[in-house]
């Protein structure tokens, strides 16, 4: 019986025959992604593998699933922030958005409200900032603030 050669690959402590180190190129080679799902308490371990049609693995719900694909794909954030107020009560009133937006736009989101005062009355729901970047998302106030 011919005897393979022996190597070992680095960062791995398991000797391999000349066989199986293709194997083992192969399966490091493989481009996964480990997420912690945020869509409930439970913190699921997400595995996302972005070769294969980022496939979701170690979800316990299909909201797990989807929350993988699109964090890697096209990730999506709530915004919550204060803005300023002409009240003579509160100071601040806190905001956010009622819908996700593209995370590449927090910033630009977060420099708008700087420059923004309400006037007395403020109701929760008012409209703060109509239509975000064509998206259909509004920032929305949190509190009322009636003087």
């Amino acid at each position: 019986m011919a005897k393979f050669p022996l190597y070992t690959l680095s960062g791995y402590n398991k000797v391999y025959h000349f066989n199986e180190l293709f194997v083992a190129r192969k399966a490091m080679e493989i481009k996964m992604t480990e997420l912690i799902c945020i869509t409930c308490p439970k913190g699921c371990h997400l595995k996302v593998d972005e070769e294969n049609d980022y496939a979701v693995t170690g979800n316990a719900c299909p909201r797990g699933a989807e929350y993988g694909r699109n964090e890697l794909k096209n990730p999506k954030r709530v915004i919550t922030s204060t803005v300023r107020t002409a009240s003579s009560e509160f100071c601040r009133c806190p905001v956010k958005t009622n819908g996700a937006i593209p995370k590449e736009k927090m910033f630009e989101v977060m420099k708008m409200l700087e420059d923004i005062e309400l006037k007395v009355p403020v109701h929760t729901g008012d409209i703060v900032i109509e239509n975000l970047f064509s998206t259909g998302v509004h920032v929305v106030a949190c509190k009322e603030i009636l003087k």
